[in-house]
């Protein structure tokens, strides 16, 4: 592509030189309307920078104007878990998660948090309860999640690669009484608590059940607490 710029009679006459192997007749007209307007723009502003000069015809903003209306009422008792559960309806046999050999179709992962849910109601969680999760990358961290909010609780995620004493200072401050967790990461948690091994110990959490448990939410219930590295 070339634009090439003429002196005429009357000022400046622009010709574009295209490949048409490359590029087509339609392309190259919107090209040359884009330019016609940044020009047009610099001669109506000419103290603009060129950054804030137009460059997209009135037709062109208002497509994309168009485009972009994909706002979405949602009902203001919705929430995460009320959203997965309808898209668990909506296509159950779907998959919902993939971890490298691992995947949970929608309905598998909302049975196994729901195990999970009632595991942790057994065990003291209710609302806004914080349950502190140290998990390799897995399909696990994502049935954790959705199982500590069904319980009420808030997660707390913590990264197993941190030192023993910065997690043992996290869940102190967190007040976490729960924490799930590997076995390969069980080695790193402080003594005290209550540990729910998710691998060696998923056999007995399967006895619970697969209905959700029967818990409200509150739009201001606490849902996590992160600890960064600031």
């Amino acid at each position: 592509m070339r634009l090439a710029a003429l002196r005429a009679a009357d000022g400046l006459k622009l010709r574009l030189y295209y490949d048409p192997s490359r590029y087509d007749v339609d392309s190259m007209r919107r090209v040359v309307a884009r330019l016609d307007v940044l020009l047009e723009s610099a001669l109506d502003t000419p103290g603009n920078p060129i950054t804030n000069l137009e460059i997209l015809s009135e037709s062109e903003r208002s497509q994309l104007a168009t485009w972009n209306q994909t706002s979405v009422t949602l009902p203001a008792c919705q929430n995460l878990v009320s959203s997965f559960e309808t898209q668990v309806e909506r296509s159950p046999d779907a998959v919902a998660v993939a971890f490298e050999e691992g995947q949970l179709s929608f309905d598998e992962l909302d049975q196994r948090a729901n195990q999970l849910a009632h595991h942790l109601r057994r065990h003291g969680v209710g609302r806004e309860s914080r349950v502190a999760m140290l998990l390799e990358r897995s399909v696990d961290q994502i049935v954790a999640i959705f199982a500590i909010l069904k319980a009420g609780g808030a997660w707390v995620p913590l990264d197993p690669l941190q030192p023993k004493e910065r997690l043992a200072s996290a869940l102190r401050d967190a007040e976490a009484g729960v924490v799930l967790c590997h076995e390969s990461t069980r080695a790193s948690l402080p003594e005290g608590g209550h540990h729910v091994v998710l691998d060696s110990q998923w056999r007995h959490i399967a006895t619970s059940s697969g209905e959700k448990p029967a818990l409200g939410f509150d739009p201001a219930n606490l849902a996590y607490v992160i600890y960064t590295s600031g």
